[in-house]
């Protein structure tokens, strides 16, 4: 779903500056939020039928910025250790596919994965050889003759 730009919804855009690649854009101010409007129709409900966390993480926000920001990063954490908890699962059958592989492959995947975070390496390893095993599998259905359709265009 499209994201909208709540200050100048219904309206029409301005048209973008011209800038010369590689030009940074200039930092007027702050980034106007964004709203994405189903996640707005599926948040309203849970808000109005919890107005205690919504009064509370209100709260927090305004008393203590620092603390609210730790909280919404543990809501993130908690769900990156959920995925870790899956990716664990698929690391062994990941690296013994890998360990089959070309020389190629493995560089194609080592490359994938080289600027990668180490907290962060064992999932785009797991991302890297899906990616890598779905692409070898789809190569020879892209590599087959099409059969000619009767009255098809080339």
């Amino acid at each position: 779903m499209a994201l909208k730009n709540r200050e100048t919804e219904g309206t029409e855009l301005p048209k973008p500056l011209t800038e010369t690649p590689g030009a940074k854009p200039e930092t007027n101010g702050p980034r106007s939020r964004r709203s994405n409007e189903e996640v707005e129709r599926r948040l309203n409900p849970y808000i109005d039928a919890n107005p205690e966390k919504f009064a509370r993480y209100t709260q927090l926000v305004k008393e203590d910025p620092h603390h609210a920001v730790r909280s919404l990063m543990l809501k993130d954490m908690q769900a990156h250790e959920g995925e870790m908890r899956f990716v664990a699962k698929q690391i062994p059958a990941a690296k013994e596919w890998y360990d089959q592989q070309p020389l190629d492959v493995k560089k194609t995947i080592d490359r994938r994965i080289a600027e990668v975070h180490p907290y962060n390496r064992d999932e785009a390893f797991v991302q890297a050889v899906v990616r890598e095993r779905n692409w070898q599998n789809r190569l020879p259905l892209a590599q087959t003759a099409r059969p000619v359709v009767a009255g098809a265009r080339p």
